[in-house]
């Protein structure tokens, strides 16, 4: 009941407040850029693979049996040599906050990825959505020994559960992550995250920034984590105008917080009080619903996204509690089922 009174709310906010959504309407075919396409379902592959931790998923290269990875795609040359070398599960929500770091050779990155959920019942009606005052966590020499430096983040707040979550169960993960990449210098340190993994990962990535490890964090379908404040504050750390620069003149991507949202999808419109939490970085837009999400239903946004409201037709009836209308199938499509650890398409 709680989750429901929460979702009802949520909607009649978004429709109180609703404006047109603006876009650049350019595609990724217009824009010339499939390798910036291929990044894209590259970093939705590595996402989908932490929904298998649930079905056993453990350290060792991708394509060995023992690593318990049963879709196809970990026996594929791009994946099968990823070597995860830990998993993590924080049990305080159940589904979420759980995930795995890993290296990839080959390719010269070190990944960190943080499982989301294909459901909200899971989190959302007990979700401390209050904002509270943010401070990164390499202000205090607690969390990353000899690691700490300070730094202002003026006016800046964040969701509280989020925020709290990390602080209390992200601080040996961040460090065994930034020892890896001390470990390995010239590898790119890559943070990914789906749903309500998209907010651990921008936080934990922020952290990484702040180290001067010049992450790339990916999200996909990720809710509001901070108030504009916050997300400037990230914005800058990021430099997303370099990224659009850099964006623009290569059609690929190498660094900064990249965002990619799917029409209907009605997480990342979550927290609705735009006032309170807005989004940052640069914002990816799958503007079909069904798959497949080919280059050219994909458009660049850049930081034109929705600030203060949502269209009108974008949820059209509150009917069950998450019914398709509401994005229930676009918040678990991404470029491909991103969620189950299974080979269907749907």
């Amino acid at each position: 009941m709680l989750w429901k009174n929460f979702l009802t709310y949520s909607l009649t906010a978004l429709f109180v407040s609703a404006i047109p959504i603006e876009s650049s309407n350019t595609s990724l075919t217009a824009s010339s850029s499939y390798l910036e396409y291929n990044d894209l379902v590259d970093y939705a592959n590595i996402a989908s693979i932490a929904y298998c931790l649930k079905r056993g998923l453990g350290p060792g290269e991708l394509g060995n049996s023992d690593t318990n990875c049963p879709l196809k795609k970990c026996k594929q040359p791009k994946y099968k040599n990823i070597q995860v070398l830990a998993t993590f599960d924080f049990n305080d929500w159940g589904e979420v906050g759980s995930g795995y770091y890993a290296i990839d050779h080959p390719s010269k990155r070190i990944l960190l990825v943080f499982r989301g959920t294909s459901s909200t019942r899971d989190w959302i009606g007990d979700f401390d959505t209050v904002p509270v005052k943010y401070e990164p966590m390499v202000n205090s020499g607690k969390y990353f020994k000899g690691r700490s430096k300070k730094v202002s983040c003026e006016g800046c707040m964040a969701h509280r559960g989020f925020y709290n979550f990390v602080r209390n169960n992200c601080a040996k993960v961040i460090s065994e992550v930034a020892d890896l990449k001390d470990a390995n210098p010239d590898y790119k340190l890559v943070i990914v995250g789906h749903s309500l993994g998209a907010a651990l990962a921008l936080l934990s990535g922020i952290e990484f920034q702040m180290m001067g490890l010049d992450p790339l964090v990916v999200s996909f379908g990720g809710p509001k984590v901070g108030n504009a404040e916050l997300m400037n504050f990230a914005d800058t750390h990021f430099n997303t105008h370099k990224t659009i620069s850099h964006i623009n003149a290569n059609g690929r991507f190498k660094s900064g917080f990249i965002r990619v949202t799917h029409k209907n999808d009605m997480v990342p419109y979550l927290p609705p009080t735009s006032y309170l939490f807005e989004h940052g970085g640069f914002e990816y837009f799958i503007n079909k619903k069904n798959l497949p999400h080919n280059p050219e239903n994909v458009e660049r946004r850049g930081k034109n996204y929705v600030v203060n409201g949502i269209s009108q037709e974008a949820f059209p009836s509150l009917g069950k509690m998450w019914p398709d209308s509401m994005g229930k199938n676009e918040h678990t499509h991404y470029l491909m089922k991103i969620t189950g650890c299974d080979d269907k398409l749907k």
